[in-house]
């Protein structure tokens, strides 16, 4: 075996129970398949798409990066690369999240990494000055527009 290889079993040998169940499990080969052919793609991008997958359960690929080097190594446009990763995510990653959470370096728990969100308050519409007139909008548009008050923009002076 040469050292790429012998770098993935090591990854392999630390994963937790249920990622290295994922790896192997039919049912993961089966959504791979399955997704590969719904979105169009030949068998060999399908083989690309479950090494890729394996990538990121085994923490070589980045879920950050996922979208980016499957639209890069399937050739596929970004908006297909998205569908799916979303499908895999539903699929395959929801089953094993915490897991992955754990080789990725991210918090264990959601609420850890969720940002928090708090409300802006409604600042109230200055008040009209009383001092001021209130103008009707015929006033308004015949003052700035020369053409409503008898000229003629666009026309020639005549000398």
């Amino acid at each position: 075996m040469d050292t790429q290889q012998n770098t993935i079993m090591e990854k392999f040998k630390k994963l937790p129970a249920d990622v290295q169940e994922a790896i192997f499990s039919i049912e993961t080969a089966d959504i791979i398949m399955k997704t590969g052919k719904e979105n169009g793609l030949n068998i060999e991008q399908i083989g690309i798409l479950g090494e890729e997958t394996g990538n990121l359960m085994l923490g070589i690929t980045r879920p950050n990066d996922f979208i980016e080097k499957i639209t890069g190594q399937l050739k596929i446009d970004k908006i297909k690369a998205r569908k799916i990763a979303e499908t895999l995510n539903k699929q395959v990653f929801s089953k094993i999240r915490e897991s992955l959470q754990k080789i990725h370096g991210h918090g264990v728990s959601a609420e850890k990494t969720a940002p928090t969100i708090t409300p802006q308050t409604i600042k109230p519409r200055a008040y009209i000055d009383e001092e001021q007139p209130v103008r009707s909008s015929a006033e308004t548009i015949q003052k700035k527009h020369p053409y409503i008050q008898g000229q003629d923009p666009y026309r020639e002076p005549i000398n």
